[in-house]
């Protein structure tokens, strides 16, 4: 039985560093959680184990029994994500990956256009993901979400929610955005998921940081 914990730098992770230089951090808060639980039919003995870290840096953490009996769940900035499995002969195993993260921000200059990503095809068709977006200074909600994953993956169920949202933002504004998810496995699996924001510059923008490149390019040959 293993348990993992990692309390990881933005500065660390390569993703979260590429996504600092597009947004002010003003707060920030993580939180990860998750279990499994294992009962042995033949010696009647109960195996479980479990993580639960908070930080104010993104933090990550599992638990494992086995290749097929272990729950993880991860941070980043703005992105959370989890995951899950129960199987392959652990009958009446369970398993279970949770993960919350809670920003203000703001755009950096140049940077008008937030995309919000829901990264659940592989997801737990009754697992919850929850994403709370807000403009503070507008005093402002722009996305609010409480739902389970079908709503986003079967169409003969539900009509599908969007798997990408994009929002125009501004970066004299300020922004809260909460997002939170969940991966539970009973004897079933593999399940993981994430949501993810992405901020990225106009147009105007991108075709300056181009010919800027280009012209580094250039003046290197």
């Amino acid at each position: 039985m293993k348990k993992i914990i990692i309390v990881c730098s933005i500065i660390v992770l390569c993703a979260g560093y590429t996504k600092a230089l597009t947004v002010n951090i003003i707060s920030q808060q993580y939180h990860v959680w998750g279990n499994y639980s294992y009962t042995d039919h033949g010696s009647g003995l109960t195996y479980s184990d479990s993580y639960d870290i908070a930080d104010v840096l993104p933090v990550s953490g599992s638990v494992t029994y086995s290749a097929s009996l272990y729950s993880y769940s991860g941070t980043g900035l703005l992105s959370v994500s989890a995951g899950s499995d129960a199987v392959n002969g652990h009958l009446g195993g369970k398993a279970g990956g949770y993960a919350e993260g809670d920003w203000v921000f703001s755009p950096q200059a140049g940077y008008n256009t937030l995309e919000l990503k829901f990264n659940l095809y592989s997801g737990y068709d009754y697992d919850t993901v929850q994403v709370l977006l807000e403009d503070i200074t507008a005093g402002s909600q722009m996305y609010g979400c409480n739902n389970l994953i079908i709503a986003f993956n079967h169409p003969e169920v539900h009509q599908v929610l969007p798997s990408t949202e994009i929002f125009s933002v501004d970066p004299a504004h300020q922004y809260h955005l909460h997002a939170y998810t969940v991966s539970s496995a009973n004897f079933d699996g593999i399940w993981s998921h994430g949501i993810a924001v992405n901020i990225t510059p106009e147009p105007a923008t991108i075709l300056i940081l181009a010919l800027g490149s280009n012209f580094l390019v250039r003046r290197k040959s």
